[in-house]
């Protein structure tokens, strides 16, 4: 087996041991206090094989020696003299402690605290109700302490072939994390002795491996750090003077080793601030590997990188802020606690206002917002802000990449934030209310109820298909305006109903008022010119066959084609061309005629129609989609004025007849390839679905 020497980090104080040995008495170690910086052993020389060992001890306090200046390193060290440097090493606490019950250990002993503490942590046991203070420790027992003590665990069993099955597990332990070698590579020599300078290097060997200790702060002075579990030195830049009051009473899971704090795992601030003074922690750019809670009002955050979650607190009922906060995680701001009721059945005030979480130069993965009338704040974007079901309000004052609404019955969402996505995922009744842009609010659910602020401006909005877009969105008639788009799930457009009322110019589809023509009284002349193209006479012939009527040119129309095309002029106002498509159409009508090039720049900037509805002899009513140039002919047969090699996509088209808009969503899934073969292509309109007639109404959908 190769001595792995991989850090462990573990808690001190697991499993229960008994602790067994034998021996002679030695004498006893000073553990008074007295000035390290003055002690020196007559008998200990700097070429000592334990001498930084010991003198490590000595430093920190844990061992003094004997009084006349002698330490002794190759006497053998009691199982109290073990105990003392045990608990003194782990920092427990040596006063306030349980009796263990030991006969042979009262509370006036000079080891009692020690060992009374190793025993409430589970290390030591003892033996027939007794501990042995002052009979020798075997190695043995020195293993099994050491290895609870400093919660050191194996992967592997050690190589030695005389361990005593009751500690082969500590034994494997020490080897495995390089505290031990043995006596040779396969004898261990569990029954023999430990001396006072083993003891030693033992000692600081295992407390060299960092390890994961859990503490409360109770107070720091100067360059110490008082803990329920103990003092401790650090140099990380958050123990300074300046954090005392908010780390007073902080809970810290830290890694420690050799008696520092050498980084956090995991921070709860408990001390609450005012409004007038609120508590400030400054972190001095310090990264906890782990998650931050507070659970304290009033409390600023600054300099700290956190690669867990930030969880606010029911007991942050007023404000946090941060400044120069990041984290890898998410910002948990909890939901407040059920009221409580008392003895008389009075229930307790609690604050059913949310906090407001002010955020300043911090960044967070997402805002998972669990508690009703939050107010947030920041003047960076959060990339996401997740509101829970039970949230009925909260105000959002930041720009915001993505807002997810789950489960709520209904929630009102006000602020001056912009949103780049707001999605709806459950049936919901949502209030939009902000005051700045949204990008895209996506509804998901059709029994979703929506309203939009009369402040709010959306760009697009994307429903479910074959929803009633005036239930969905239930002002729409009043916020139709504010809305630039609207698609369904699959990006098809979705033209908006027609309602009564005093709106003179609809977009609607195109409405030719035929009232009083009965399907059979033959023909009725319809003017429908559209902007910029030559007069042209149509008729709207009653076909039986069609149940309808079929727009046709009049049978004795004569053809006066030119560049601004005969007959529904269609101009685009949107599409699914990229910038590259664009060039490549632009370039292919570079070697046309002039006129062509600067009619296609106009088509594609929506100056120019880009596309004509005109009417085939063959075909019916038709949507040309290419254009031939006969021989330069001012009759050649124009339809709409770009390539036929059309790039497969959607293009929304908008004409006027008179005083009404309409628009036509063109969907083309299967190019032609006029560029190929100068071939002309066309869709021709089927009527039966693309005109309907509702009391004498004919409409072009």
């Amino acid at each position: 087996m190769t001595n792995n020497k991989t850090k462990k980090y573990f808690k001190a104080g697991l499993a229960a041991a008994v602790v067994v040995s034998s021996g002679v008495a030695a004498a006893p170690m000073a553990t008074q206090a007295q000035s390290n910086e003055t002690i020196s052993f007559t008998d200990l020389k700097n070429d000592h094989l334990f001498y930084n060992d010991i003198m490590n001890l000595v430093e920190r306090g844990i061992v003094v020696g004997f009084p006349d200046r002698t330490f002794g390193a190759e006497k053998q060290v009691t199982r109290g003299q073990a105990a003392v440097i045990l608990a003194k090493i782990l920092n427990l606490d040596t006063v306030n402690v349980t009796d263990p019950g030991f006969i042979d250990v009262p509370k006036d002993h000079r080891y009692y605290g020690a060992i009374a503490a190793l025993a409430n942590a589970d290390i030591i046991v003892g033996y027939n109700n007794k501990y042995n203070a002052d009979a020798p420790l075997t190695r043995n027992a020195m293993a099994k302490i050491i290895a609870l003590g400093f919660g050191l665990k194996s992967t592997e069993t050690a190589p030695f072939k005389d361990m005593d099955h009751l500690y082969k597990d500590y034994i494997s332990a020490m080897y495995e994390n390089g505290i031990t070698l043995g006596k040779s590579e396969t004898v261990y020599d569990g029954k023999s002795l430990v001396s006072r300078g083993q003891m030693a290097a033992f000692a600081v060997r295992a407390d060299k491996i960092e390890r994961n200790i859990t503490f409360e702060v109770s107070n720091i002075e100067n360059a110490k750090i008082v803990t329920s579990k103990g003092d401790f030195k650090s140099e990380l830049s958050i123990f300074n003077v300046e954090n005392a009051a908010a780390l007073e009473g902080a809970e810290v899971s830290a890694i420690i080793a050799n008696g520092e704090i050498k980084s956090i795992t995991s921070l709860t601030l408990n001390n609450s601030g005012t409004q007038e003074n609120p508590v400030t922690f400054d972190g001095g750019n310090i990264i906890v590997d782990g998650p931050l809670t507070v659970n304290a009002d009033y409390v600023a955050v600054k300099n700290v990188t956190v690669n867990k979650d930030v969880t606010l607190t029911s007991k942050v009922e007023n404000d946090f802020t941060a400044e120069g906060l990041n984290t890898n995680g998410e910002l948990i701001i909890e939901d407040a606690k059920a009221p409580v009721a008392s003895m008389t059945m009075m229930v307790a005030n609690v604050n059913t206002n949310g906090p407001k979480v002010n955020l300043a130069n911090s960044s967070v993965k997402a805002i998972n917002a669990q508690r009703n009338n939050i107010v947030i704040a920041s003047d960076k974007k959060i990339p996401e802000l997740k509101v829970a079901s039970n949230v009925a309000t909260i105000k959002v004052d930041a720009a915001v990449a993505s807002v997810s609404v789950n489960g709520s019955e209904s929630l009102q969402i006000t602020g001056t934030g912009s949103i780049d996505k707001v999605n709806v995922v459950q049936a919901t009744q949502l209030a939009l209310d902000v005051k700045g842009q949204v990008k895209e609010l996506v509804v998901s659910n059709k029994d979703a109820k929506v309203t939009i602020g009369a402040e709010a401006k959306i760009e697009k909005l994307v429903v479910p298909a074959d929803s009633d877009l005036s239930t969905v969105i239930e002002n729409y008639e009043t916020v139709k305006d504010s809305i630039t788009e609207v698609v369904d799930e699959a990006g098809t457009v979705v033209v908006p109903p027609v309602t009564g009322g005093g709106n003179e110019n609809p977009a609607t589809p195109l409405t030719l008022d035929v009232k009083g023509l009965a399907a059979n009284d033959g023909t009725a002349s319809v003017n429908l010119s559209g902007a910029g193209t030559s007069a042209s006479p149509y008729v709207l012939t009653a076909d039986p066959a069609k149940e309808g009527y079929v727009l046709q040119f009049a049978a004795n129309s004569t053809s006066n084609v030119n560049l601004a095309a005969e007959g529904i002029g269609l101009k685009l106002v949107d599409s699914t061309l990229t910038d590259e498509q664009k060039t490549q159409l632009q370039n292919y009508y570079a070697s046309k005629p002039e006129a062509y090039a600067q009619y296609l720049a106009g088509a594609l900037a929506g100056t120019n129609p880009f596309a004509v509805i005109k009417n085939d002899a063959d075909k019916g009513l038709v949507l040309y989609d290419g254009a031939k140039l006969d021989g330069g002919s001012e009759n050649a047969d124009l339809g709409m004025l770009i390539p036929g090699d059309f790039p497969a996509g959607t293009y929304t088209l908008e004409g006027q007849v008179g005083d009404q808009t309409f628009t036509y969503v063109l969907k083309v899934e299967n190019p032609a390839t006029v560029m190929e073969d100068e071939s002309v292509a066309s869709t021709t309109l089927n009527m039966d679905e693309n005109f309907i007639i509702e009391d004498g109404i004919v409409k072009l959908v």
